[in-house]
């Protein structure tokens, strides 16, 4: 019998940020064993380089038509998975005509509210709380992290994950594709101010180009195309990091960490889970670097988080309990359902 065949559609890079690349490539490994898996992304250098990386064939689209191109050219799919986060309702719907089924992401929830002319079902993540399913006609809405896909190493380092006391190692990640101005000025204020027995791991992302070593002292590494992250955050004892995909990967982990923002949607996110206890917020990047007031306020709440034991570990326990590293499976099921219904 013929595998399900199943397209998974994706938009990243630079602008969007790596995240939703990351997620296709995670939905691909766990349909793989029982779906025709096909992976097509808009053309974006940092994505072509990800996708070499993971060894992950695919295909690209430059724009829409070039999008319903593909459609109309490789035919029907039983499922199609759009991990996009700027598409109209109107792309959505006529990416739909070519399916069975469609699964869409919606993060910020800015599509599930407008009338829909589809059979599928819209997952929103983004939210402090576990599972909420609404039917509405022929779609259905499934929010929480429960619903956030993760890769399965990430269930493995969090069994062998341990809360530890004293922070000696700090990751800062802002983004896939971080800006060398803010990753770097956050990373020489740090340097300056924080205890000299603690260690800072800064993340460059992909195809970073060289980092001049000399501002730095000697307990910075710079960290280029980590190919595996779950074991890099499961080594950190403390994140700083942007307000995207990321905070779910440490959370399943455990490692506490805070946010900054890199945009608009990134500070409401941080400050909806800040305020639920999912990390502490620092603000937006953007107003923490080159400012004498902002920057003695980040020094005053880095050295309180550093410094509050019980805060952090509070944080791991929270963390683990709200994001378990099974979200893949659950949508697998999911989409699993759904093609029974139809075959």
């Amino acid at each position: 019998m013929n595998k399900p065949k199943i397209l998974l559609i994706g938009k990243g890079g630079a602008k969007e940020g790596m995240g939703h690349l990351v997620r296709i490539s995670v939905l691909a490994d766990a349909f793989l064993p029982g779906y025709d898996v096909t992976v097509l992304v808009k053309q974006d250098r940092f994505g072509d380089f990800f996708f070499k990386q993971k060894k992950i064939d695919c295909f690209t689209y430059r724009d829409n038509r070039g999008l319903l191109r593909f459609l109309e050219k490789t035919g029907k799919y039983e499922i199609i998975v759009i991990d996009i986060y700027r598409i109209s309702i109107g792309v959505i719907e006529k990416i739909a005509d070519y399916c069975d089924f469609l699964l869409n992401f919606d993060d910020m929830q800015r599509r599930v509210h407008q009338p829909l002319n589809i059979k599928g079902v819209f997952i929103c993540p983004q939210e402090p709380f576990n599972r909420e399913i609404e039917n509405r006609g022929t779609v259905t809405t499934a929010k929480g992290t429960d619903y956030f896909p993760l890769a399965q190493k990430y269930t493995r380092y969090r069994q062998k994950k341990r809360f530890r006391k004293d922070v000696t190692n700090i990751g800062i990640i802002l983004g896939g594709v971080p800006s060398k101005t803010h990753t770097l000025g956050l990373t020489r204020l740090l340097d300056n101010f924080l205890d000299k027995k603690i260690n800072l791991h800064v993340v460059m992302g992909f195809e970073p180009g060289e980092i001049d070593p000399d501002p730095f002292s000697s307990r910075v590494y710079v960290e280029k195309n980590i190919d595996d992250m779950a074991a890099f955050i499961a080594g950190m004892d403390l994140g700083i990091i942007a307000g995207g995909f990321l905070k779910f990967e440490f959370m399943c982990i455990g490692t506490p960490f805070a946010l900054v923002s890199l945009c608009d949607h990134q500070q409401k996110l941080a400050r909806k889970f800040a305020s639920k206890g999912y990390g502490v917020y620092f603000g937006d990047i953007k107003h923490l670097i080159g400012n004498q007031k902002n920057e003695a306020r980040l020094k005053r709440k880095m050295a309180a988080l550093v410094l509050n034991e019980k805060l952090r570990e509070e944080m791991f326990r929270n963390s683990r309990q709200l994001v378990d590293g099974q979200g893949s499976y659950r949508i697998l099921d999911m989409v699993n359902s759904s093609i029974e219904k139809v075959l």
